[in-house]
């Protein structure tokens, strides 16, 4: 937060010397500093200088002139929507599409205005995030950002190389995101707000992004997620990579090591039956061993994260 408030303090301090000199430099290397000269008004004669290094040479911006008026407008949102110092970056996703994306969809840009505006509600900055993503993955702005991921999932899972990091995220975790980007420009616009209210959380370590208010999958079927770990498991093991607890399906922990929050009751353990007709043709069609609705479930599971390996 002392960083956000320096950077803005910086600008100020510039624009408010402009009346007193020919000429204002502001002299750094964070890009955070002429994102926020180009996004904030700035007077026509305060500059940014980026100095050089070595066969580099020193390299001299004027703000007020440096980018299309669209972009410029909006530069705070594409700066802290894309990633920065203090939020998160998608994956794969460059910056300049996020450029590209806006240039090529001005009609957003009378939706990412409410990023600007310290009194918008947080639904319309979850709302107006989404849109801008939506679009973003070339998706239509109106649909909901869940129907775009699984569109873009059948594209790509039967490639031959498929990341899932790829996926666009998930509606629970863009309006997280979106939350963080708002309180974020905020920031830099010199707003101070609480930031719990905006995607973020208090804990032990100070704090940290609420990456989304929903789980990944159903509980009941987080539980029969199994993991082949043969020793503790640790943060370079799959189930900790995938952010997920282990259960009674492990092979050698069982659900006892440290990574769990918890066992599946017995009685959670018999929904699974509402599958049995399903399962149970998959078991006869396939040859797949045991005939009850949980063993065949067992096998699947632990045969899919098999091939994950």
């Amino acid at each position: 937060a002392e960083m956000l408030v320096a950077d803005f303090s910086i600008v100020k301090m510039a624009n408010s010397l402009s009346s007193k000199f020919e000429t204002v430099a502001v002299v750094g290397e964070d890009v955070d500093l002429p994102v926020i000269m180009i996004g904030l008004p700035t007077a026509p004669n305060v500059y940014f200088l980026k100095p050089g290094r070595k066969n580099v040479p020193s390299t001299v911006y004027h703000p007020p002139s440096a980018v299309h008026p669209l972009i410029a407008e909006n530069i705070l949102f594409l700066h802290a929507m894309s990633g920065c110092d203090n939020t998160s970056a998608l994956f794969n996703q460059g910056k300049n599409k996020f450029v590209k994306t806006l240039a090529n969809t001005p009609d957003l840009g009378a939706t990412l205005a409410a990023f600007k505006d310290s009194s918008a509600a947080p639904q319309t900055m979850q709302r107006a995030g989404e849109q801008f993503l939506v679009a973003l993955y070339g998706g239509n702005i109106n649909e909901d950002l869940n129907i775009e991921r699984f569109r873009f999932y059948k594209r790509s899972a039967f490639k031959t190389r498929f990341n899932i990091a790829t996926l666009p995220p998930t509606h629970a975790a863009a309006q997280q995101h979106s939350l963080r980007v708002f309180y974020q420009v905020q920031a830099w616009s010199g707003n101070q707000m609480d930031p719990t209210l905006w995607g973020w959380s208090i804990t032990p370590r100070g704090l940290m992004p609420t990456t989304t208010l929903l789980s990944c999958a159903p509980d009941k079927r987080l539980q029969l997620v199994a993991c082949k770990c043969t020793q503790r498991c640790m943060r370079n093991w799959g189930c900790k990579r995938a952010g997920l607890f282990c259960s009674k399906m492990c092979e050698t922990c069982e659900g006892g090591c440290g990574n769990t929050e918890g066992y599946t009751s017995e009685e959670e353990l018999g929904d699974i039956e509402d599958d049995e007709h399903f399962l149970r043709h998959l078991s006869e069609e396939f040859g797949l061993p045991g005939t009850g609705a949980y063993s065949s479930y067992t096998y699947l599971c632990k045969h899919f994260f098999k091939q994950l390996k």
